[in-house]
């Protein structure tokens, strides 16, 4: 048979068919696993409005909510194009957390560059009855038959497992009504963003006359809202203490006229290991290495197990939520010395990050609790010691110096062939539940003073005390005195 010799042509030809095959292939490998991680993800972004709040949230099921809309003017300025420029030309529901303008003043303009409340899809969510002022008029006539109250405990379903739940809307908590008069920053709208593992908070303007009452509703959560761009009559320690947010979110303009965010506020969430971001400088920047100013707009992406925060003036930061992170254990070692023991016991113990331990120190008959020392120094007891690092700390103890006992003293009369003088005798016995006691000190009290009159051997249970005056009562302190040169209590004694 006749071979059919093949050309050097049709090789490159199958080989280029293959190459293109093979990267076709890859390629809609590819785009379909960034299609589905795409799919997954949850989108916050926090819009620059200034001194203002601007928020638009992107579940993965693509529904939209625009919260707030910044100050008059911020709307058409910043937030629509913000929008148009992502390709966003309807927003599923709009949240209007107060009626502040500083809240509400863009949403007219927003929502009438689109078009009108036609392109609200579902609903204009508030916290009802009404307000005077120019911005709440412009906003109503805005949102049209599409406004409706928000209620405590009320969950908007955005899909794929995002869900936002009211849980504090005009005055009312889903236990029923706790704040009775007007201040409108106490009638926010206060909610909590859930997706898988994530949870955020939102809570307006509202401030420490409903913050307590909220945290019976709120919990653990990764990333704070923080309440009234930064004030100090928010962010309680006692919402703080509950929330427990890894990150903070303060959106506040720079030259803001209120001092926003206050010292106090940025002091609160330093101390309670909260990573900071602003959206600009305000008039308090978060600390070097406790936050950032990003000078603009961010995203916050979140698959509900990790969530990334990203923006053209930070470094991208992915963070686990509270759920996925693995647990963390630290060590404490508790030591003591002679003369007592501790609940718990002396001994290694693990404890979880962050777990807050008591210990008491106990001593034993004849001692008593002087001091902790080691990674930990205090006089207090019992002491409470938080979980950050290991930790070893030592319970010292000291021998009680009781005073001497059958102490007494009376005032003789010397008289000799030189002299004629009164003496003030004293005499006493050595306490025999006191240990090492190696002198005896004798001061005399007059007033607030205390004068030392004389050290004697632990063999001398005797002193004269000469010259004294007839007429004058005198009191005096005798305190037994051990090697370690520690002084006990004294015993009194008062001569006439």
């Amino acid at each position: 048979m006749k071979r059919i010799r093949e050309s050097p042509w049709s090789l490159i030809v199958l080989t280029l068919f293959f190459l293109i095959t093979c990267v076709s292939s890859y390629q809609q490998a590819v785009y379909a696993t960034t299609s589905k991680e795409k799919g997954d993800v949850l989108e916050i972004h926090v819009i620059d409005v200034g001194q203002g709040d601007s928020f638009l949230i992107v579940s993965p099921s693509g529904k939209k909510i625009l919260i707030d809309g910044g100050d008059t003017g911020k709307g058409s300025k910043i937030i629509l194009p913000y929008l148009l420029g992502r390709g966003i030309s309807s927003i599923d529901y709009v949240i209007a957390s107060h009626f502040h303008a500083d809240h509400i003043g863009g949403l007219d303009e927003v929502i009438n560059g689109l078009g009108g409340s036609w392109k609200i899809s579902v609903a204009a969510y508030d916290r009802g009855g009404t307000y005077n002022s120019k911005a709440f008029q412009e906003y109503i006539a805005a949102v049209g038959d599409k406004r409706k109250t928000i209620l405590p405990d009320q969950i908007i379903d955005l899909g794929d497992g995002v869900t936002l739940k009211c849980i504090a809307s005009n005055g009312y908590t889903p236990g029923g009504k706790v704040y009775y008069s007007d201040d409108e920053n106490a009638l926010s709208f206060v909610f909590l963003l859930k997706y898988r593992t994530f949870d955020a908070y939102f809570g307006g303007d509202s401030n420490s006359y409903i913050e307590p009452y909220l945290v019976s509703y709120a919990g653990d959560v990764d990333i704070y809202k923080v309440s009234h761009h930064g004030s100090s009559t928010s962010s309680t320690q006692v919402l703080l203490n509950t929330l427990k947010p890894e990150v903070s979110v303060i959106p506040v303009g720079d030259g803001n006229p209120y001092g926003h965010p206050h010292y106090e506020t940025i002091s609160r969430l330093v101390n309670i290991n909260s990573y900071i971001y602003q959206t600009e400088t305000g008039s308090t920047p978060p600390p070097q290495g406790k936050g950032e100013v990003a000078n603009g707009s961010f995203l916050i992406t979140t698959d509900g197990y990790f969530y990334t925060i990203s923006g053209s003036a930070l470094i991208p930061r992915t963070r686990p939520t509270d759920s996925t992170k693995p647990e963390v254990y630290y060590w404490l070692r508790i030591y003591t010395t002679t003369g007592g023991t501790t609940i718990p016991s002396p001994g290694e113990y693990q404890y979880k990050e962050g777990s807050r331990v008591n210990i008491t120190a106990v001593p034993y008959t004849h001692y008593h609790f002087s001091s902790w020392t080691g990674d930990v120094s205090s006089t207090e007891n019992p002491i409470t010691i938080t979980m950050e690092k290991d930790i070893s700390i030592t319970a010292n103890f000291s021998r009680v110096i009781y005073p001497p006992l059958n102490a007494k003293g009376e005032k003789i009369l010397n008289r000799s062939l030189l002299q004629v003088e009164y003496i003030n005798v004293l005499s006493w016995e050595a306490n025999p539940d006191n240990e090492n006691i190696t002198y005896y000190k004798i001061y005399l009290i007059d007033g607030t003073q205390r004068m030392p009159l004389v050290t004697l051997p632990s063999s001398d249970f005797k002193y004269w005390h000469r010259k004294v005056d007839k007429g004058k009562t005198y009191i005096y302190w005798i305190l037994a005195v051990d090697s370690s040169g520690r002084e006990g209590d004294p015993a009194i004694v008062t001569v006439k």
